[in-house]
């Protein structure tokens, strides 16, 4: 009865992810909608109309990702707000200062250093390994430095997917382990999952993991957000940075990347532990509690 009763929790951490792919569905279905009933009556043919409006959507990704995470706002800012937003934080819960804030700024910079690298690293040693990544960004995009992109990718994915991900799914994953690894694990596997490609989802499981670290130690979703947007907007220096390195020849290129990698990993690694230290440990009280409540 115990596992099935895990098993629920487990379904249930799905769902929200599940919830987001039906709003990005609804939204570009509606928009389409909208652009083909405003066309209707120009003289093209239905089937003409149709490609028209997969056309205009296909051009205009970004606006489409833009309403996407406005609707999703709206959904789980609701969904986070009424159901965990007034709860009061455990007392073993630390309080952040303005070091640790400093920390996870610096941490962000460095955990794009390290992916970043090892894509570009990739990029070198096979370059038709990342094609259909690298078509994907650019097809969506994510690539061009705009305002627009900018404020996509640095305020309102950071947002969305840390009250998605960190705020809610975090919270019901704790109801399938009282163990912070377990929770920590689901969240970040289902982030992954959320970004709808291999690649992305590989470094976005590894990008969740840190996130909800940072989660677990603090649970304050603000901080889970700004770490989130440094890591998002470093990405455009990053690889800038990156981008020169290429420019160098292969074997100096990859050089200075391994070394900028090893030299970011081992900075991520203070971060961690120095800067920002271990959870505290749950007292037994609330781990019996939390046990009880995923039965």
């Amino acid at each position: 009865m115990k596992v099935l009763k895990k098993c629920g929790w487990f379904i249930l951490c799905i769902l929200p992810v599940l919830l987001y792919f039906v709003i990005e569905m609804v939204v570009m279905s509606a928009l389409i909608f909208v652009y083909t009933f405003s066309h209707y009556g120009d003289g093209t043919t239905q089937a003409e109309l149709a490609m028209q409006a997969n056309e205009w959507i296909y051009g205009n990704t970004i606006y489409l990702m833009l309403a996407c995470q406005v609707t999703a706002l709206l959904v789980f800012g609701i969904w986070y707000y009424a159901v965990y937003g007034k709860k009061k934080r455990p007392k073993h819960v630390e309080e952040p200062e303005g070091k640790h804030v400093a920390v996870i700024v610096v941490l962000g910079i460095l955990l794009q250093a390290v992916v970043s690298g090892v894509l570009n690293v990739i990029s070198v040693i096979a370059p038709d390994a990342l094609t259909e990544y690298e078509q994907l960004m650019e097809s969506s995009g994510i690539t061009e430095t705009s305002v627009v992109v900018l404020f996509a990718a640095a305020v309102m994915a950071p947002i969305v997917e840390e009250l998605l991900c960190r705020g809610v799914i975090f919270r019901l994953a704790r109801h399938v382990s009282a163990k912070f690894w377990v929770a920590n694990t689901i969240q970040a596997l289902l982030f992954g999952v959320l970004h709808a490609n291999l690649v992305q989802g590989l470094y976005a499981f590894v990008f969740g993991l840190v996130l909800g670290y940072v989660y677990g130690k603090y649970e304050r979703i603000w901080l889970c957000m700004l770490l989130h947007g440094v890591i998002n907007l470093s990405g455009v220096v990053v690889s800038m940075l990156y981008g020169v390195m290429a420019l160098m020849g292969n074997l100096i290129a990859l050089t200075f990347m391994i070394a900028i990698i090893a030299a970011a990993t081992a900075g991520t690694v203070v971060c961690l532990k120095e800067g920002l230290g271990p959870i505290s440990k749950v007292p037994e009280a609330a781990v019996t509690s939390a046990s009880e409540a995923g039965e």
